[in-house]
């Protein structure tokens, strides 16, 4: 069965082809059994599904829709707002520990440096000279 004349005849149900397209699919129909078979397939089928779809529809279907819609959309939103809600309070939270975490730092360092406010110790040149030499003879061991 040739491709384009599936397409013509399943277009045809929908729209309305052209002349030309019009005659073609004719001389297809006419010539090919097999077309033929497949668009009685094919309205029997558009039949046995429009009359399900006008028994399965109540009345007021559309607007049942709607609300749902917007009722799902609204609980999205409910969601994303409580979200943000607990993000912020962690925010909150985790903010207040590092000002108090600095502020803890800042109070019982003798001096007032980013090392000391950041909890980190000064070292100095003898210090880091003692941890070079540690690590290379720990690497020499190894």
């Amino acid at each position: 069965m040739n491709e384009q004349m599936l397409n013509l005849l399943i277009r045809s149900f929908d729209e309305n082809l052209s002349e030309v397209e019009r005659t073609s699919l004719d001389k297809a129909l006419a010539g090919s059994p097999e077309l033929r078979e497949e668009k009685k397939q094919l309205s029997q089928m558009r039949q046995m599904i429009g009359e399900t779809a006008e028994r399965k529809f109540k009345p007021f279907f559309s607007g049942r829709v709607m609300r749902r819609i917007e009722e799902s959309q609204t609980e999205q939103e409910d969601f994303f707002g409580s979200l943000v809600w607990a993000f912020r309070v962690f925010a909150m939270v985790g903010t207040a520990a590092i000002v108090l975490f600095f502020a803890l730092n800042s109070k019982l360092a003798t001096d007032l440096s980013i090392d000391s406010i950041l909890g980190l110790p000064q070292l100095s040149i003898e210090d880091t000279w003692q941890l070079e030499n540690l690590l290379e003879e720990n690497t020499n061991d190894n």
